[in-house]
């Protein structure tokens, strides 16, 4: 009868282990598909991209890249994206596909074109993640589409193990690099000020408020004197540039007006000497005049005729070259605010990441302020959170199969580990299964 009952006993136990299998495979079924595996827009603010516009020759038989567009751009930490002659636009949900035919469809339109140019959008790199907290080599590291918490941990050097040999020198290094971002924010925004006052066209330099009472206000002082010198420079250069083809265009319409004259002189002499040609022609027939004195004549208003031909030429290129003058007056306007909106992108992007590296070395300066204090020898568990901008105040809890995405945060918390009577529920469990 034993025999019987444990035959039994197994077939149970292997019956419910079948259904109880079943069961979880049935939910996976029905569970949504993990981040990665859902499709969605690949420009993320901050995301470096190249933009190629290209366009077909058919007298040559080649492409040819539009320089004055295509190159490399960094979209805004509100997600748009600036470009020459388009203008702004926005990337909000859309991937690099949608972006490229929405910037084809904008230039035929603003250009003319019959034909939109072939344009392409690439990802250069992803705003790089950040690992803080309990890891071993906590900073920053280049984003992966698909990239996992665990595999960022692993970036990281995997959990920290607490050594009573760090030293102060740590802190110290830590604090100068802290001490080096906000220096650096400081002089970036002060840039950044100069870069809007050159893009709006202003005539003065509008600092943020407080910019001189920071707590470096010497390093304040500094930085906004050499903008300012900049900003004067750089006005001064353009305004040279300005007078001077102001000038030329002054000489050049002098220049049409005296060609003008000169004109006006010579069609009198032509009219001059066409009725003159008309009395000795007249004189010829009735034989009172030579032919030499007619063909003389002749001579005279064909070599008058050229020199109103010279005129009419320079008065044409003199006009020519005053138009060239002032479509070079108009271009340097254009392309000094142009190269500020650049500038203005890629400096707020720099500011952007200086101040997500800022939060960074905070915090590492704080773990290693609380860490310094003590080692504890207890056993730990991981606990994961993600600070994402756009996602609020409050932090994401994380588990080691979560998806990060461009520019996240990660804080890794070593918690000492709750230990229970592990030992006794296991042994009922199995009871129970043997049951």
């Amino acid at each position: 009868m034993s025999g019987v009952h444990i035959s039994v006993s197994k077939f149970v136990s292997t019956r419910h282990r079948r259904r109880r299998a079943a069961l979880l495979a049935a939910i996976a079924m029905i569970l949504p598909a993990p981040l990665d595996a859902v499709h969605a827009a690949d420009l993320w603010p901050q995301t470096r991209i190249s933009l190629k516009v290209i366009q077909w020759i058919p007298l040559k038989g080649i492409y040819e890249q539009w320089e004055a567009i295509s190159g490399d751009y960094v979209i805004g930490s509100d997600g748009s994206l600036t470009l020459p002659v388009i203008g702004t636009i926005s990337t909000s949900g859309k991937d690099s596909e949608e972006i490229a035919s929405e910037i084809a469809l904008s230039l035929r339109e603003q250009l003319g074109l019959v034909k939109a140019p072939d344009t392409s959008v690439d990802v250069v790199d992803y705003p790089q993640i950040y690992v803080v907290g309990d890891v071993s080599g906590p900073g920053s590291f280049d984003y992966r589409p698909g990239m996992t918490v665990l595999q960022a941990l692993a970036l990281g050097g995997g959990q920290r193990r607490e050594q009573i040999t760090e030293t102060s020198a740590e802190r110290v290094k830590l604090a100068t690099e802290l001490r080096m971002l906000e220096d650096g924010l400081l002089r970036s925004r002060v840039r950044l000020a100069r870069l809007k006052a050159e893009a709006s066209g202003e005539d003065a330099i509008s600092f943020p408020p407080g910019t001189g009472n920071q707590l470096n206000a010497e390093l304040a002082r500094s930085a906004m004197a050499d903008e300012a010198a900049i900003f004067a420079a750089r006005k001064r250069e353009l305004a040279r540039q300005l007078e001077a083809l102001d000038e030329l265009g002054v000489l050049l319409n002098e220049e049409i007006a005296t060609t003008k004259a000169r004109l006006e002189d010579v069609e009198k002499m032509i009219a001059t000497a066409t009725e003159d040609l008309r009395g000795i022609q007249a004189l010829v027939e009735k034989g009172l005049s030579t032919s030499a004195r007619r063909s003389e004549l002749e001579r005279q208003i064909a070599d008058m005729r050229f020199e109103q031909l010279t005129q009419t030429t320079a008065i044409l290129r003199a006009q020519q070259a005053l138009s060239q003058a002032k479509r070079e007056a108009a271009q340097l306007q254009d392309s000094r605010q142009s190269q500020a909106a650049v500038s203005l992108q890629e400096e707020q992007a720099n500011i952007d990441e200086m101040v997500l590296r800022q939060a960074s070395s905070q915090r590492l300066l704080l773990d290693f302020d609380v860490k310094s204090a003590g080692v504890s020898s207890q056993p730990t568990d991981l606990h994961y959170s993600i600070v994402r901008s756009g996602s609020g105040s409050a932090d994401i809890v994380a588990q080691e199969a979560t998806n990060l995405l461009p520019g996240d945060v990660l804080k890794v918390s070593a918690v000492v580990a709750a230990v229970q009577n592990a030992a006794p529920a296991q042994t009922q469990v199995s009871a129970l299964d043997e049951e």
